[in-house]
Parts: structure tokens; C-alpha cells; sequence
């Protein structure tokens, strides 16, 4: 397994055919949460902290996994520290995002001040992420920067082993609006992942208990 570190925030990995097959691990049938996953993860973590001293403890922690051919994988593991560590993860390859300055209050209001299409009609790529929250508590604290009138698709899901809410949201353009909302998730998630495979796993083996409009229908109870 080959490892480089990016900048100060970033490690990849790199695993071969001879790497998959020493792991017993077939990219197609890898999903997060299965032991070979696990201990996957486990010793990317080990590896990034002893070759280049990478401290995973009080971030949320981003891990990316790219198929690059049928035999081999790439795995990026970025540490998000804040905001604009955030917003730089999805600056790249959001069309349409709005990152000029100028910030309002974190609520996210219904309305802009001009009319525009919403994160659940646009057309265009379809990015989903998931936040991972260690407690019902911090989930609703995230949920109160929300207005419940927000169009914003996403789902909560429980992982009743681990006792973790994950919120998955998706949406194809990112806004001024959706910026703040991404923010807030992060401030109060314990981990987040754009990993496919991470989000297949939860979608067949964690519990759902909102599928439409979780953080809305969080966010309208907070303000009863």
C-alpha cells in the first residue's frame, strides 16, 4: 500500500492488485462497516500517523474511495478543520457554487434575494454526503441552523451497533444558502464521508427513520 501525504490536512493511499488480494478485499464488494473495511481503515490510520505524524483526533475525518481500474484503489483520507476546509472540499467539483464573500446569519433563509433554482431541481452531477453524529442531541442542534422551508434533499438513517445518526444529503448545486447548511453539519458531525461506498453500506444495512426532509422536520419541532 502506497502512501503520500498531500498537504497538511490530506494523506492518500494507493492499494494494487497485490495489496487488494493480500486484505481479501474485492473493491466491488467493499463496503464501509465490513471487517475488511474496518481494518483497512484502521491501518491507514496507523500508517499516516507514524509516516507522517497525521492527527486524526478532534476533526471529522472525509475518506474518499476511487476505483481507478478494476484492481486498484485510491483512498483519500482529509482531516476537515473547520469551514473553509469544508468548503474547499467541495469548490472544485460543485457546479454552480456560490463562494463569494459576504456572510449572513447561519439560519438559512426560504428565499434569495434573487431567484434562482433550488438544490432539489437543478440539473447537473449528483453529489451526496453523509454526516455522522454521535448523539440524537447534536443531530438537533445541526438541524436548528436549518429553516424548515429549505428545499434540500436528505435522510436520517440510525446504525443501531455504533448507536450513530447519519444524515445523508444530496444535491446537484451548491448555493449560498446550502453553504451554510453544510457548515453547520460539519461544526456538530463527529465524522463526514462523500465515500459511495460508505453511503451503499448505510443505505442497505442501517436502520431509516426520516426519508424525506429530515433536517426540516427536525428543525420544525425545535422551533415548536
Amino acid at each position: 500500500m502506497k502512501s503520500e501525504r498531500i498537504n497538511k490536512n490530506q494523506v492518500r493511499f494507493t492499494l494494487n492488485r497485490a495489496d487488494l488480494k493480500a486484505r481479501h478485499i474485492k473493491i466491488t464488494d467493499l463496503s464501509y462497516g465490513s471487517e475488511q473495511a474496518k481494518a483497512l481503515f484502521e491501518d491507514m490510520i496507523q500508517q499516516a500517523v507514524i509516516e507522517f505524524g497525521f492527527d486524526l483526533t478532534g476533526h471529522p475525518v472525509m475518506i474518499e474511495a476511487i476505483p481507478i481500474s478494476e484492481d486498484s484503489l485510491m483512498i483519500t483520507m482529509t482531516q476537515v478543520n473547520g469551514q473553509e476546509d469544508m468548503l474547499s472540499l467541495f469548490r472544485s467539483n460543485i457546479p454552480g457554487a456560490d463562494m463569494g464573500p459576504g456572510e449572513p446569519d447561519l439560519r438559512v433563509q426560504p428565499q434569495e434575494s434573487a431567484p434562482q433554482s433550488t438544490p432539489d431541481d437543478s440539473k447537473g452531477t449528483l453529489v451526496q454526503v453523509v454526516f455522522s453524529f454521535d448523539s440524537f442531541d447534536e443531530l438537533t442542534e445541526a438541524a436548528r441552523m436549518v429553516d424548515p422551508k429549505f428545499r434540500l434533499r436528505n435522510q436520517l438513517y440510525f446504525e443501531p451497533g455504533p448507536n450513530t445518526y447519519h444524515l445523508l444529503v444530496s444535491f446537484t448545486r451548491q448555493t449560498r444558502q446550502l453553504r451554510y447548511v453544510l457548515t453547520a453539519l460539519t461544526e456538530f458531525c463527529a465524522d463526514m464521508s462523500r465515500d459511495p461506498l460508505r453511503i451503499a453500506y448505510l443505505m442497505e444495512h442501517a436502520r431509516p427513520v426520516m426519508q424525506t426532509r429530515a433536517l426540516q422536520k427536525l428543525s420544525s419541532l425545535e422551533q415548536e
